[in-house]
């Protein structure tokens, strides 16, 4: 699970119909549910997820099953992500740096292998290139999943944990493969707006932890 929470802070983040760069803005996701995952479940998970980003930041928001959110919050600046978890009246909150890679997400780095493809496509009016990741995660079992990534976006995915931080640009269209359950998330619309300071800031109610003592206690070691 360490694994999973790592590739999705580094895909989130690094458009091209734009003359510059977009520099502020949200994005908003439609999410297709793998065919394995029984109609009930189905139904109960995510339809869509935003992301925003402003000045080198970040915000990733997704709800889950049961009420739950999932928000990740990166900053290019200080080289730091923040996980916020909301779930059955519970918020906890997990800040890491960027270089403060743990054993798991380090060796994922190390051993992953990542091939930029020719192939291109356009998601959300950017155009996009294929880059395939494959790593090993604990358990020894290999996953591989496609990237569509564009470089019009500004943000850079570069410094943060696991294999994608060596995927180029923004990840517009990515895979997540938590075992029985995978998810593809594909760019629907990039809107160029106002994004408030608020949304990269930590709530006051929210539990500081780490994320080893958040896995202990979900059960995820």
């Amino acid at each position: 699970m360490k694994i999973v929470v790592s590739i999705l802070t580094s895909l989130l983040f690094t458009v091209s119909v734009f003359a510059q760069p977009l520099v502020e803005g949200r994005i908003i996701f439609d999410i297709k549910l793998g065919k394995e995952i029984d109609p009930q479940v189905a139904s109960m998970m995510p339809k869509e997820a935003s992301a925003w980003f402003k000045k080198g930041k970040s915000r990733f928001e997704m709800n889950m099953m049961m009420g739950a959110k999932n928000t990740t919050i990166t900053d290019e600046a200080t080289k730091t992500s923040i996980m916020l978890m909301d779930a059955m009246g519970m918020k906890f909150v997990v800040k890491s740096k960027w270089n403060e890679t743990d054993s798991d997400a380090k060796k994922a780095m190390e051993d992953a292998k990542v091939t930029l493809t020719k192939e291109t496509k356009i998601i959300a009016g950017y155009n996009c290139n294929k880059t395939i990741v494959e790593f090993k995660g604990k358990s020894g079992r290999t996953s591989k999943f496609d990237i569509w990534s564009t470089k019009d976006l500004a943000f850079s995915s570069k410094g943060q944990q696991g294999p994608t931080s060596k995927v180029e640009g923004a990840a517009l269209e990515f895979t997540i493969d938590q075992g029985p359950i995978s998810m593809t998330l594909t760019a629907r619309e990039v809107r160029k707006e106002a994004v408030s300071d608020d949304k990269f800031v930590v709530p006051t109610d929210y539990k500081e932890m780490s994320m080893d003592e958040l896995l202990k206690m979900t059960g995820g070691r």
